[in-house]
């Protein structure tokens, strides 16, 4: 069986710094990134 992907992130924050690190890693290998949202809200508030 080949296997279609040499990565999987599972991330919950679609930042832009992050968008980039997965850009820069597709270059190079097969990935596939999954955004998990549990609320409508982008920003994470720690407080």
């Amino acid at each position: 069986m080949k296997k279609k992907y040499d990565f999987v992130f599972v991330t919950n924050c679609p930042a832009f710094y992050k968008i980039n690190l997965f850009n820069e890693i597709a270059r190079k290998a097969q990935i596939m990134v999954v955004f998990v949202g549990v609320s409508k809200e982008v920003v994470i508030d720690e407080n």
